[in-house]
């Protein structure tokens, strides 16, 4: 959710008015009733009035270079506290990451800041933005021209970003662009900065050890109040969840409990963009999943719990939300329990589990906000636990994550959230009855290698490829999902075919194999349950071009670059240093994509060193 209040600093080219242009000051003051700015330094106003003056300071001087310019001329306290903070940094590389975990303080919108390790150096990205108005140009250009500036005072007046991506829009860029940077890239509604090795970790200048102990609890204290919208309504979910029944919730009696007038709560929840109502309807919904979970608990009990007056009133509002009944709903969930041996359809598939379906709903609007995700994450208690671990595992190696924003604005982002929930709701869908031969975190490791690499080759490929990295991550992750839900539906079967599997020499053997053992192959089941969860196309199309015949020339070059991925990604890893199959991948990734063999090797490489990391994030997914 972008943020409702800033403070008055935000507006710094508006101050220097008063020096260059006293007339202009002077017609501004008088349109907006600013005051004395200067005497208000931390004052706080409305996003949506700062948003005006700026639109309006562009329509009256045209300068579309004004944000970067502040930004580059701009003393290291025009931006608060965080401004010193950061400067006193002992490297470059630590005041960028020590930039991210407060980079709420300084955004105005929805934008997320990550910084991240590169084999020759540092890269810093800020996403989830759109250049739609001059506000959203100055706000992004601005932050552009003190990270510049920051690297001059940290690693000294001659250093500067190696490259500089820079959004597509059409308001250009700022000019003189390419004075600050090597190689200039244009990206879609991303920016980026590249720093060298020699840049990032240079000692800093002006490292001081004592301002950053001084400041910190108040930089704590700004980013706890920016988050306290939130801290208020996982206030309230605990507190509705810790009650026996919802029949006698209402707006008034949650505003007593927490101490609060009506009018104080409908505020901060407006802060939310939700009402009470909207609220308490969503948590109602979602809590009828819980319950209906638990075959043991009656409908009528079901829907007393839920605060309706009668079992007819729940039955109708359960349709409205799922377009089914919860009897229907009950039942699906039966017959996926009961593991029938008939040939599979798509009935007897579990539906994408609670939460996660609403979440992949969510992510597929447009405008949805930050808020609103962490809203849903919160509302399933096992991903949020995941959320929590995995974004403070050594493998991102984050520290200062307090809560579920803190772990998705600053450390995952939204597309390792849409993944993670799907990792979640297959793990609940599946991992209860496996067969002891069947390893998950074998299963998960190879399917993240997977990922990894599909990811990550893509961007390198010489050939054009139909697919984005964040589709090749979802099929990297589901490309096998199909062996995940057979093993947790016939355990005994897949013992017994795990156990004849090294023998079979042809996948036409084990195609054959898999039909005589399920009625069905592995990568067909996958592909019925991709297309029942409805994940995006490109994944259920590649898992059933896999399907085809060893050597068929109808496969794609992406479903052959899936197959290398996944075969190299079972057979080498550290501890196994197959380079027999590492010589074969090199080969097929050439290929297929014209991937030279000293990038390939590279790319191994950068997997290798965080092999470990990776091990242990799998085992929070599994836990």
């Amino acid at each position: 959710m972008g943020r409702q209040q800033v403070p008055v600093r935000f507006l710094a080219p508006v101050m220097v008015l008063q020096e260059t242009n006293p007339e202009l000051y002077k017609e501004l003051n008088d349109t907006f009733d600013l005051g004395d700015l200067t005497q208000e330094y931390d004052r706080t106003i409305e996003i949506g009035l700062y948003r005006r003056i700026i639109s309006w300071f562009y329509d009256q001087t045209q300068n579309r270079s004004l944000g970067f310019g502040i930004g580059l001329k701009s003393a290291m306290n025009a931006t608060g506290p965080i401004g010193i903070y950061v400067s006193g940094c002992e490297s470059l590389s630590k005041a960028l990451r020590e930039l991210q975990v407060y980079y709420p303080i300084v955004e105005t919108d929805d934008s997320i800041m990550t910084v991240e390790p590169h084999e020759k150096g540092l890269v810093v990205e800020v996403s989830g933005f759109k250049f739609e108005s001059i506000v959203d140009v100055y706000a992004k250009d601005t932050l552009l021209g003190r990270m510049i500036r920051l690297c001059n005072r940290v690693a000294g007046p001659e250093f500067f970003p190696e490259v500089i991506g820079y959004p597509e829009s059409e308001f250009g860029r700022p000019e003189n662009l390419e004075d600050f940077a090597k190689q200039i890239v244009t990206t879609q509604n991303k920016l980026m900065l590249f720093f060298s090795d020699e840049t990032a970790n240079r000692p800093a200048l002006y490292a001081n050890t004592e301002i950053l102990k001084l400041l910190k609890p108040r930089l704590d204290e700004e980013l706890e109040q920016i988050n306290r919208v939130d801290s208020l309504l996982v206030q309230i979910r605990k507190y509705l969840g810790s009650l026996e029944s919802l029949k006698d919730v209402t707006q008034a009696s949650i505003a007593s409990h927490f101490n609060m007038s009506l009018s104080s709560l409908r505020r901060r929840l407006t802060d939310h963009d939700s009402s009470f109502s909207e609220f308490f309807q969503r948590y109602r919904r979602n809590k009828s999943l819980d319950l209906l979970s638990n075959a043991e608990i009656k409908l009528d009990i079901v829907a007393e719990m839920l605060g309706f007056s009668e079992r007819a009133s729940f039955e109708r509002a359960f349709r409205q939300w799922f377009n089914t009944t919860p009897a229907k709903f009950r039942e699906q969930m039966g017959v996926f329990s009961a593991k029938s041996l008939d040939s599979l359809d798509v009935n007897q598939l579990p539906s994408s589990p609670k939460s996660c379906s609403q979440i992949l709903d969510l992510l597929e609007q447009e405008g949805f906000t930050i808020g609103q995700l962490v809203d849903l994450v919160s509302l399933d208690p096992l991903l949020s636990a995941k959320v929590m671990a995995i974004s403070r595992s050594a493998f991102y190696g984050a520290r200062n994550i307090k809560n579920l924003n803190d772990a998705i604005t600053k450390v995952l982002g939204v597309e390792q959230v849409r993944y993670l929930a799907l990792i979640t709701a297959s793990n609940s869908s599946f991992a209860a009855d496996l067969p002891k031969s069947f390893s998950l975190e074998g299963y998960w490791q190879t399917a993240l290698l997977t990922a990894n690499y599909l990811t990550r080759l893509e961007p390198l490929s010489k050939t054009s490829l139909r697919f984005d990295a964040n589709e090749f991550y979802l099929i990297g992750l589901f490309f096998n999902i199909g062996a995940f839900m057979l093993a947790s539906l016939y355990p005994e079967e897949t013992e017994e075919l795990l156990k004849v599997y090294p023998e079979l020499k042809t996948q036409k053997e084990v195609r054959k194999f898999e039909v005589e053992t399920f009625g069905t192959t592995v990568y067909s089941a996958g592909a019925l349950l991709i297309a029942h969860w409805d994940l995006p196309k490109p994944v259920f199309s590649t898992v059933k071009e896999l399907d085809e015949p060893e050597g068929s020339t109808k496969l794609s070059t992406e479903a052959s670059l899936v197959k290398a991925c996944a075969k190299f990604s079972f057979l080498y890893y550290p501890k196994r240093e197959n380079d027999g199959a590492k010589q074969e991948f090199l080969k097929e990734i050439n290929t297929l994509l014209g991937v030279n063999e000293v990038a390939a090797n590279k790319l191994i490489d950068s997997q290798n060193m965080k092999f470990e990391e990776l091990s242990q994030m799998i085992k929070e997914l599994i836990k």
